[in-house]
């Protein structure tokens, strides 16, 4: 579990050491995978009807930009896919990367969300 954390981390702070143009909109990027039952999209919604449901752990993500972040993971017993929610805060903005994983850590779908 550590290693995924490790992991996932390095994917955050590799893509905030990049400089980007500031501009006044939302970017929305979204790399897909498919997953053992449900897939794309269907993993967002099943994760939206059942956000209530999942067991959460917040983590705070200092030193790793300018102004911190935070890690949010959401997992649960009856679920076959575990939820790792990273926001880090920028001088120009935020960054939001949601990952869907199997319960042993391959990865199944990313959304990112830049906040400008």
């Amino acid at each position: 579990m550590n290693k995924i954390l490790i992991i996932f981390l390095l994917f955050g702070l590799c893509s905030c050491g990049k400089k980007k143009k500031s501009e006044k909109k939302t970017e929305h990027v979204i790399i897909k995978k498919t997953v053992s039952e449900l897939k794309d999209f269907e993993l967002i919604e099943d994760f939206e009807k059942h956000k209530a449901e999942f067991s959460t752990e917040t983590f705070e993500l200092n030193n790793h930009s300018a102004n911190g972040g935070e890690l949010t993971l959401f997992h649960d017993k009856k679920f076959n896919y575990i939820v790792y929610d990273f926001w880090l805060y920028g001088e120009t903005g935020k960054l939001n990367y949601t990952y869907w994983t199997e319960k042993k850590g391959k990865i199944n779908f990313i959304f990112l969300e830049q906040l400008k």
